[in-house]
């Protein structure tokens, strides 16, 4: 939102806590009761969950931005030719 807008969003703060307050909970809960658990995994997700996250919420701003127009082309009838194809691919049997 920096990068579009110039300005940080006014839950960025509350959004960050509540996503930290979880992921310690989180890591907490697995020191307390699996001790012989691996450390890194945890951590490793928790960072490339927020990374995801974040790149979501990135592509749905500008995607609103750019799309705030009508589409040059029929849109959903592109997005529904690709997930029929992909539908019949993938659910057709192994030959």
């Amino acid at each position: 939102m920096l990068a579009l807008t110039g300005k940080m969003p006014s839950s960025f703060a509350l959004e960050i806590g509540a996503f930290t307050v979880l992921a310690l909970g989180a890591h907490l809960v697995v020191r307390r009761w699996a001790a012989y658990a691996d450390p890194l995994i945890l951590p490793i997700t928790v960072l490339l969950t927020g990374l995801g996250l974040m790149m979501i919420n990135r592509l749905d701003i500008s995607d609103a931005k750019v799309y705030a127009a009508p589409p040059r082309w029929p849109l959903r009838w592109s997005r529904g030719r690709w997930s029929g194809w992909s539908s019949g691919y993938w659910c057709s049997p192994p030959s």
